[in-house]
């Protein structure tokens, strides 16, 4: 059974955010920075928006990680830093890195052709051979969602044709497109895949002999993300941190898609699998997460997971865009005069990353989406990130502390477990979360310990600390301590 937190332990978390009472706002105020304040509740109130998380990055250092409005309005939880949003499309650079990351190990080419490499059968459309890793990088694959459909919004029907249960797992699902036919030849031109994409993760398992995810946790674990994973269609397969994801109140219930668990849901819970797009669409992260991958593309950048020589090549310009382009998406960002960025949305969610031609990298997660979506949602979106930025007074000289992860506090309750068992005993506790406090309760001595979203620090509360919410100090001045990395 899970044990909450005390309600006024939880309150402390809600007074400790700004006044405003839509848009309440948590994680460290900065100076300077106020026109981040301003515009996305500006932008949240516009748009209908229950929650957002935002971060920046500059050489190397975050400057500022704050969340916005609620992360779940019927518990009246509020958005935190390190809360994780699905980042739709955002996966896509995950999967072009994990890509590049093989190609520069000369372990595949760019212009390998993808189909005979799977061996996953023979294609109907005999085109499909001639598909290069290229080509799925950049979209010129072949399928072209504006004339044959999106395969990805076609789930159980591709379930129910391959003989599986619904929703299908994603090599299955390319089994599926070895029956489609193309609509164009092969790099003859641009039309943006979610279905290349996912071909791209199974090329990924064959070359490295692990799951998608795996490789690409074990890439992004060299620049300290722990919790970038793999996100679930279900709300109650979702991820202790994870918001909850609100659709359009326009947009009718839905047939769940998925077999085990039936019955109508909204396109946001059970209408659309997470599961299924991986490598596509499939990621959850939070906000911070998201920088902290594209700083890795910034040229000073003192870890990259790619060398330049292959960075400049993943945003170079493609054969398809015209010489005078100076915007074009390349393989796995979109490039405009300088900036790189990648959207994402799924029903309820909507994200956006950005890597500026000066060294600044933004990201903004949303936990809903309009329906329709209008055409200048994003381009709002973006304008309001850009306002924000320029409207910075004085640019801080000082990082703020990252989110403690996950990881990071297991690691420091096993150590309290093991050295202050006397308050903390390791049997029958497990972690949980809840606005903010990623925390374990111990029943043995009805203690808590807990890490704090808001300040990154450690918490204590129960009997043995005369029931009173007792701050230990800053997260990080444990993790020599206690080994944790």
């Amino acid at each position: 059974m899970t044990h909450k937190l005390p309600t006024h332990i939880l309150s402390l978390t809600l007074m400790a955010a700004c006044s405003c009472p839509v848009f309440s706002a948590t994680g460290i105020a900065r100076s300077g920075m106020e026109s981040f304040d301003a515009a996305i509740p500006a932008l949240m109130s516009r748009w209908n928006i229950p929650g957002a998380a935002v971060a920046v990055m500059k050489e190397g250092r975050l400057i500022f990680a704050r969340g916005y409005g609620y992360a779940d309005t019927s518990k009246s939880e509020l958005v935190m830093p390190d809360s994780l949003f699905r980042i739709a499309s955002i996966s896509k650079p995950i999967t072009a890195t994990c890509v590049m990351r093989l190609v520069e190990q000369g372990r595949i080419s760019l212009d390998t052709k993808v189909f005979p490499l799977l061996d996953l059968g023979f294609p109907l459309d005999s085109r499909v051979n001639q598909i290069t890793v290229r080509n799925l990088l950049e979209h010129t694959a072949g399928w072209d969602r504006d004339i044959s459909g999106d395969p990805i919004d076609n789930m159980v029907s591709i379930a129910r044709s391959m003989g599986v249960s619904s929703p299908p797992d994603p090599t299955t699902f390319v089994r599926y497109m070895l029956n489609q036919s193309l609509d164009f030849n092969p790099g003859s031109r641009y039309a943006y895949s979610n279905a290349g994409y996912i071909v791209l993760g199974r090329v990924i398992e064959k070359i490295s002999g692990q799951s998608y995810e795996s490789y690409a946790r074990s890439l992004l674990s060299e620049l300290g993300i722990t919790e970038l994973r793999i996100g679930h269609g279900l709300p109650a397969e979702r991820f202790l941190k994870e918001v909850q994801y609100y659709t359009d109140p326009s947009l009718p219930p839905v047939t769940s898609i998925y077999d085990r668990a039936p019955g109508t849901a909204t396109w946001s819970n059970g209408g659309i699998s997470i599961e299924s797009i991986d490598a596509a669409g499939g990621w959850v992260g939070s906000a911070v997460d998201l920088v902290v991958f594209a700083s890795s593309f910034v040229p000073s950048a003192s870890h990259s997971l790619l060398a330049q020589a292959t960075i400049s090549e993943m945003i170079a310009r493609p054969s398809y865009a015209a010489t005078e382009s100076t915007t074009w998406y390349s393989k796995g960002w979109s490039y405009n005069g300088g900036n790189i960025f990648h959207d994402g949305t799924l029903p309820g969610q909507g994200s956006l990353l950005v890597r500026t031609s000066d060294g600044y990298v933004w990201a903004i997660l949303i936990n809903t989406r309009p329906a329709p979506l209008p055409d200048d949602y994003f381009a709002d979106i973006d304008r309001s990130l850009w306002s924000a930025i320029e409207g910075v007074t004085d640019w801080p000289a000082n990082s703020i502390p990252f989110p403690v992860s996950s990881t990071q506090s297991d690691c420091i309750f096993r150590y309290a477990e093991e050295n202050y068992s006397h308050y903390f005993t390791s049997t029958s506790v497990f972690s949980n979360y809840t606005s903010g406090y990623y925390y374990r309760y111990y029943p043995d001595t009805k203690n808590y310990l807990a890490t704090s979203s808001a300040d990154q620090h450690i918490w204590v509360y129960g009997p043995s600390f005369a029931n009173e919410l007792t701050d230990v100090g800053s997260a990080s001045n444990f993790f020599s301590i206690a080994e944790c990395h």
